[in-house]
């Protein structure tokens, strides 16, 4: 079960590898010339414009991603053609054209664009009434202008949407990788042909220091496939969530803690069709 989650979760870093590239690379410049020559700042427009795109390009390979995890781990895909982890972020991309889902690829593209657009837009739109304070912040004190910069830089970094310090919009973009592919499992889970090849499942964190009490009171939970308890806790369970859920094929003994404290804030609507029609 653990190799299984260990495999998902390779997937999962495969896909953030190739992540958005220059996260926040321009943002001290646009920073810089509202400074040195007023020019018109809108850092919400900006990150909607540009990362928009390349985020939900992501998020629909690792949708795809996880559906194949899904057909691997009830056998529906031979080992040979996909192993159990793949090595290579290119082999993802090689296996989506392999399969001509390109049609595919744009729809779950269209569709996680829509579903971010106002997080990205709202990063943005704080960043930029920051920046602009600070800005004036710098203007009062009559700094030099070269430390002016500096000052502003410093600033900047400290806000997390710089190349520097991309925190907010990396979490916002690891979190959005994992629900597509988490999406995309539950999604292709349900489908009849792979509904029928398994019992339930185990939910599986990765046993680290990293993980938060809360997941951790859920691990190993052991229950049908129809189980409503599935419906709530399907990962990720919060931001920067590495909890997976595993397959199992026949049978077994269930476990499920007593009381299990609820998904974080903001992730307890998971926003998946109801399954529990499927028997």
């Amino acid at each position: 079960m653990e190799q299984m989650a260990i495999a998902a979760d390779r997937d999962i870093e495969l896909v953030l590898a190739a992540s958005v590239k220059g996260i926040g690379d321009n943002v001290a410049n646009l920073a810089a010339g509202l400074y040195l020559n007023d020019t018109p700042l809108n850092l919400a427009e900006y990150f909607s414009e540009h990362l928009l795109y390349q985020i939900a390009k992501s998020m629909a390979l690792a949708n795809l991603m996880g559906q194949r995890r899904s057909l691997l781990s009830v056998g529906l895909v031979p080992r040979k053609e996909l192993p159990l982890a793949l090595d290579r972020y290119s082999e993802i991309r090689r296996l989506v054209e392999h399969e001509g889902v390109g049609q595919e690829l744009e729809r779950l593209q269209l569709g996680f664009a829509r579903q971010i657009y106002s997080d990205l837009y709202q990063i943005g739109a704080n960043a930029d009434a920051k920046i602009r304070f600070l800005i004036s912040q710098v203007v009062a004190k009559g700094l030099p202008k070269r430390k002016a910069l500096q000052a502003i830089k410093q600033g900047l970094n400290k806000l997390g949407v710089t190349k520097a310090n991309p925190h907010q919009i990396k979490t916002l973009y690891e979190t959005a990788i994992t629900r597509a592919y988490g999406k995309g499992r539950w999604d292709r889970d349900h489908t009849p042909k792979v509904w029928r090849l398994f019992w339930g499942y185990e939910y599986v964190t990765m046993r680290d220091d990293r993980v938060r009490p809360a997941h951790r009171a859920l691990d190993r939970t052991t229950l049908p496939k129809n189980d409503p308890f599935w419906f709530k806790y399907w990962p990720p369970n919060g931001w920067n969530c590495r909890c997976q859920v595993v397959q199992i094929k026949r049978r077994r003994k269930q476990y499920q803690p007593v009381n299990p404290p609820p998904p974080d804030e903001g992730f307890e609507n998971k926003n998946f069709a109801n399954p529990l029609n499927l028997t």
